[in-house]
């Protein structure tokens, strides 16, 4: 690949990892960026605070190339961490990595081909291949490439490209704040909805990164109900946005856990989560032909949450997004 880089003798990318444990994964992950076909980059891991065996695995590698940078710190959770390890690098492309993900040899590649040659982009993912611990395939996700399309996918909450498959620019993410410590779960939907109102986001259409699901990780955490919370409360804060930068409730921790509260609550009031999930169980029993799937979900629809199914069908969590918005705003004036 030739690649258009103006300053040769630099990192072209700065791919960022942070660790908390995780040993059983973490030397595929190393490895797969390691040997990427495209080379020209700096590979920073964040220890952050881990309890293992982490610092001798990284350290190990750290000997043998002299393209990663290491750094400990105390245990702060993964924003942080993120942060700290974004302000390490100094390339104008950052990409993120998991420490239990698996990237394909052509990853960075491909995205860097598209970057290079489109100057509106600001941010670039990819499909995924799902696999469980043992790294057996499980399904495969593609996404959109359109800007417009994946942007409606934000907002609505749909399917959206891995935070381990993507690259952004450094300049956006810096005019826009970068990652914000508030948002400890879905950290990665804020930035992208910030990075949009930049530049063009796409994503390539094959798949280039194994993305591992297992119980330990932050998105598994109360099957996902924290997560989805932060999720609605980046779109919220997109739709405040709009309105008002000044309307978004992060001036204080005490406005934030208010508002976070508030939309918690109004996630149990509306069922939403459940309908998603739902919505999951039933795709899942096209695939697998569960029967005991299928007499849950019969027992779901039946007891009066048939609406709210179809309802995230046609267009995800976007009513509830958009109708708590407008009350908040009506709220403070």
């Amino acid at each position: 690949m030739t690649t258009s880089v103006s300053q040769r003798d630099q990192p072209v990318i700065d791919v960022v990892m942070s660790c908390y444990g995780g040993e059983r994964y973490l030397p595929g992950a190393i490895e797969s960026v390691l040997h990427q076909s495209y080379s020209h980059l700096r590979f920073i891991i964040v220890d952050d605070g881990s309890p293992g065996e982490v610092r001798d695995i990284v350290g190990r590698y750290a000997e043998q190339d002299p393209r990663i940078l290491f750094l400990l710190k105390e245990h702060t959770g993964l924003t942080p961490s993120l942060r700290y390890g974004v302000e390490a690098g100094s390339a104008p492309w950052i990409a993120r990595m998991d420490s239990d993900d698996i990237w394909y040899p052509e990853k960075l590649a491909e995205q860097v081909r598209m970057i290079t040659t489109h100057d509106d982009i600001v941010l670039c993912g990819t499909g995924c291949v799902l696999i469980n611990e043992q790294g057996e395939r499980q399904g495969e996700y593609r996404y959109p490439e359109r800007h417009e399309d994946l942007l409606r996918h934000l907002f609505s909450q749909k399917r959206f490209f891995p935070h381990s498959s993507a690259v952004f620019s450094r300049a956006a993410y810096e005019k826009v704040g970068g990652y914000r410590t508030p948002f400890v779960k879905s950290q990665d939907a804020d930035l992208w909805l910030r990075l949009a109102r930049c530049g063009r986001i796409t994503s390539l259409p094959d798949s280039f990164l194994e993305l591992r699901k297992h119980e330990a990780q932050i998105s598994q955490q109360k099957r996902g109900y924290p997560q989805f919370v932060y999720s609605c409360a980046a779109v919220i804060c997109a739709r405040l946005r709009e309105r008002d930068e000044e309307r978004e409730p992060l001036h204080d921790e005490e406005h934030w856990n208010a508002f976070l509260d508030r939309v918690s609550e109004s996630v149990q009031e509306t069922r939403a989560l459940a309908a998603r999930e739902e919505l999951a169980a039933i795709k899942t029993l096209w695939h697998e032909k569960n029967p005991r799937l299928f007499c849950r979900s019969i027992r779901f629809l039946l007891g009066g949450d048939l609406f709210r199914c179809l309802r995230w069908r046609m267009y995800g969590n976007r009513p509830f997004t958009d109708a708590f918005a407008r009350q908040w705003t009506n709220e403070r004036g």
